[in-house]
C-alpha cells in the first residue's frame, strides 16, 4: 500500500509516497479497492510507475492476473522500478530508441493524446540533457544503477503518476 502526502517543492508541488501499512490481501498484494487505495493514482495502485502496458514479457515481480485490463501489475513498487529501468535499457540498447525524445514519443505518443513535446522537455529538463541527446548501455551499468537512468525514471515517474519517487524503492528496484 502507497500512502502519499503533499510535499512543496521549490517550484512545483509534488507528492511524496512510500509502502506502508497493512491494507493487504491475503497474498500480501495491495487492496486496490481499499478507499486508501483508490485515491492513489492508476500505476501507484498496481505498482506500475511507468505504466508498462501488457505485453510478452513475463517480468519478475508481475502479478497474475493484472489487477488493470490495461496496465500490467507488479507485486511491489521495487519490481514496478526495476520492469521501468530494464523496460528503458531494452528500448536504448535493443530497438534504438536512444533519446528522451524517441524514448517518451514510445511511452507517450500523440495519437494517445499525449502532449508529447511537453513531456519530452519536462524529463530532458529535469535531467539536465538535451533531448536528442543519444543514450547507450553505459548509462545504465553501474555497480549502484546511473544517477542519469535513476533520474529518468524518476521524472516519467512524476508525469505519469503525480508524484516524487521514493529513492529506497527505487534503488531497491533498479
Amino acid at each position: 500500500l502507497f500512502l502519499c502526502s503533499k510535499k512543496k517543492a521549490s517550484s512545483s508541488n509534488s507528492t511524496n509516497c512510500s509502502s506502508s501499512g497493512t491494507d493487504n490481501d491475503s497474498n500480501g498484494h495491495s487492496n486496490i479497492d481499499s478507499p486508501l487505495v483508490m485515491n492513489l493514482s492508476r500505476g501507484l495502485r498496481i505498482n506500475n510507475p511507468g505504466n508498462i502496458r501488457p505485453d510478452y514479457e513475463i517480468w519478475k515481480g508481475e502479478q497474475f492476473p493484472s489487477l488493470d485490463s490495461s496496465f500490467k501489475t507488479f507485486k511491489t513498487m521495487e519490481y514496478g522500478y526495476r520492469a521501468m529501468a530494464i523496460d528503458l535499457y531494452s528500448k536504448v540498447v535493443n530497438d534504438g530508441v536512444d533519446t528522451i525524445s524517441k524514448i517518451i514519443t514510445k511511452y507517450a505518443p500523440p495519437s494517445d493524446g499525449n502532449d508529447t513535446a511537453g513531456y519530452i522537455t519536462f524529463v530532458a529538463n529535469g535531467a539536465g540533457i538535451s533531448p536528442d541527446q543519444v543514450l547507450t548501455k553505459q548509462d545504465f551499468l553501474t555497480p549502484t544503477g546511473n544517477p542519469l537512468m535513476k533520474k529518468i525514471v524518476s521524472l516519467i515517474e512524476l508525469k505519469e503518476q503525480g508524484v516524487t519517487a521514493d529513492s529506497d524503492q527505487l534503488n531497491t528496484g533498479y
